[in-house]
């Protein structure tokens, strides 16, 4: 439970935030470098990088080419974060700190990353993997696809009997059924495995230390100057909204609502239950969820 200083300092925190995105829209350069430099001393992400890079460092030539990036996605959310009274309604119920937002902001990146290899497989090598001695290209798929027991076995060693838990040890995200017949419990794991994918790639790291996952090429961007950074000096992501959203991890109605404007000029988001086969409170839920997505996958 947050004490009373915690509540000031987070409010303190928030309030800066908003400042700098001001001054950012008003182009005052000198502003929002010293209102960077206030937040980077209030936050400090420079603490949480290793949390990500152990994970994801396989993605990126260098670990300067990581920190890059993971500081690139770190001034976009500083510039498109907002308090929750002013951003919709979060079907998971979430508090709306500027943390989980950042850390919502990585996930999507990363596993958006993690999809753009798999795409391009074949024209990088195959990988023996080391938990069934076989090889495979994309192994990060494969991973996911079979491996999930490296992270079962690892939560059970833990303490956290992930057989029987029907809520989420990680997070206190409500997490959405939909219409979906399944156990509570595997509710549970599906969720770990969509919301807290690093996890599973740290324990299969854990067990298999040797193991190196393929290399693959990214560029990098020049974040730092002879004398500060200069937090203006980021290349934009050639990626267009389009490409990221259709390699993110949409639903099935979300694929029918962007096939539909596709396919129909001047579509618009409207509820048929004949065209998206689900109840109009399930939709309504589906598009704030695409609505967030878009919102945290633009200039990332």
């Amino acid at each position: 439970m947050k004490t009373t200083s915690n509540l000031i300092e987070e409010e303190y925190f928030e309030t800066k935030i908003l400042e700098y995105q001001e001054s950012v829209n008003n182009n005052n350069i000198s502003l929002s470098n010293e209102l960077f430099r206030k937040i980077c001393n209030i936050y400090k992400p420079e603490k949480y990088i290793n949390t990500w890079q152990k994970q994801y460092q396989y993605l990126y030539d260098s670990p300067e080419d990581f920190k890059q990036e993971y500081m690139k996605i770190f001034i976009t959310t500083l510039k498109k974060w907002k308090p929750r009274d002013l951003r919709n309604k979060s079907r998971y119920n979430g508090v709306g700190s500027f943390k989980n937002y950042f850390w919502g902001s990585l996930s999507h990146n990363f596993i958006n990353v993690v999809k753009a290899v798999e795409g391009s497989a074949k024209r990088n090598i195959s990988t023996r993997c080391p938990e069934c001695n076989e090889w495979h290209n994309p192994i990060s798929s494969h991973i996911i696809k079979n491996h999930t027991s490296v992270l079962w076995e690892k939560l059970n060693n833990d303490g956290i009997m992930i057989n029987v838990i029907c809520e989420c040890p990680f997070c206190s995200n409500n997490i959405y059924k939909g219409t979906t017949k399944i156990t509570n419990n595997d509710l549970v794991k599906k969720h770990i495995i969509s919301k807290h994918l690093p996890l599973l790639f740290e324990a299969f790291s854990e067990k298999h230390p040797d193991f190196v996952h393929h290399n693959t090429k990214h560029f990098s961007v020049d974040l730092e100057g002879e004398d500060s950074t200069n937090i203006y000096d980021i290349t934009p992501s050639s990626e267009t909204l389009i490409s990221k959203l259709v390699n993110s991890n949409l639903s099935e109605i979300q694929k029918i609502m962007i096939d539909h404007i596709f396919s129909k000029q001047n579509a618009a988001f409207i509820y048929s239950a004949k065209l998206y086969k689900c109840e109009e409170c399930v939709f309504n839920e589906e598009l704030e969820d695409l609505k967030e997505k878009i919102h945290i996958l633009q200039d990332i």
